[in-house]
């Protein structure tokens, strides 16, 4: 939870239309809690504020609000930040459609706990691409492209990667900042990322795939897609889903519904965010190549 907390309201900071929402609930947890007792009361039945399982621990949720409170959240959006943001905006011509989704978190909110922006196990997009500590995992993306085109034989890489290009200078414009990257390796990083996203979907959603499905390392996958850093547009995953036709030859819901299911399978009680989560150091490349 601390994880997902800290990548919205960096979200909410950035992105000056947004909702803050978990700003807001940050700030009033912290009102709220000052002690132990003030948890212990908050999970009682008549209150149900917190629900037991969250108040297990009393001192560390009021340890984790007032953290998040005092060291991450600040109702002055950081100068720089909002600097960055109105001159990327001004360069687009401030539309919507136009202006940059996927930030860079601000400074002033990192340096308070990095390791909440960081993937530990996968990177998506451009941002952290290339981390020799992560590498590990390409393997695993090129093994996922392969399995999809061999579920569907009557697509081809080119032609995946065709599609991707067509839509190159949007998915460009979703960054923050410019990118140091060829419009080729962008293509095929964008289409790689999402072939991935596509057929984990496709595992995650078949029974017969998740019985045999190493959770420790899906549970840390999961986590890292939730990343505000480690993301590709929406709408590139959104051509290769229609690419691959999945809607009506795979799992059978469009790409918005299959993530409402993804988040929710993400947070519900019996997910894999519930197994022990796996480090990068134990992640061999045998055990990538068997994780599912």
């Amino acid at each position: 939870m601390d994880t997902h907390i800290r990548n919205l309201i960096a979200f909410e900071q950035c992105y000056e239309k947004a909702r803050v929402n978990a700003s807001s609930y940050v700030v009033l947890m912290n009102s709220l809690i000052q002690t132990s007792l003030d948890t212990t009361i908050l999970s009682s039945d008549e209150k149900g504020i917190l629900t037991r399982e969250n108040a297990d621990d009393h001192a560390d949720i009021v340890h984790l609000f007032k953290t998040l409170r005092e060291g991450v959240y600040n109702f002055k959006v950081d100068p720089d930040c909002n600097r960055r943001i109105v001159e990327s905006i001004k360069k687009r011509e401030g539309s919507w459609e136009n202006s940059p989704k996927i930030f860079r978190v601000p400074a002033h909110i990192w340096h308070v706990k990095l390791s909440a922006y960081e993937p530990t196990v996968i990177f998506f997009g451009p941002y952290h691409h290339g981390k020799e500590r992560l590498k590990v995992m390409e393997c695993v993306k090129w093994w996922y492209r392969d399995d999809l085109l061999e579920r569907y034989q009557n697509k081809s890489w080119r032609g995946c990667l065709e599609a991707v290009r067509a839509m190159k200078d949007q998915g460009r414009g979703y960054y923050e900042e410019p990118l140091g990257f060829r419009d080729g390796e962008f293509v095929q990083m964008m289409a790689l990322d999402g072939c991935f996203h596509v057929e984990l979907r496709h595992k995650l959603g078949i029974r017969e795939h998740r019985a045999k499905v190493d959770w420790t390392i899906v549970s840390s996958i999961q986590k890292d897609m939730m990343l505000l850093e480690n993301q590709i547009p929406f709408i590139i995953l959104e051509e290769v889903w229609k690419f691959f036709d999945c809607r009506h030859n795979d799992l059978g819901i469009s790409l918005k519904d299959n993530f409402i299911w993804f988040i929710r399978d993400l947070y519900s009680p019996n997910s894999v965010s519930s197994h022990r989560l796996a480090s990068p150091g134990n992640v061999s490349p045998s055990e990538s190549s068997s994780m599912f």
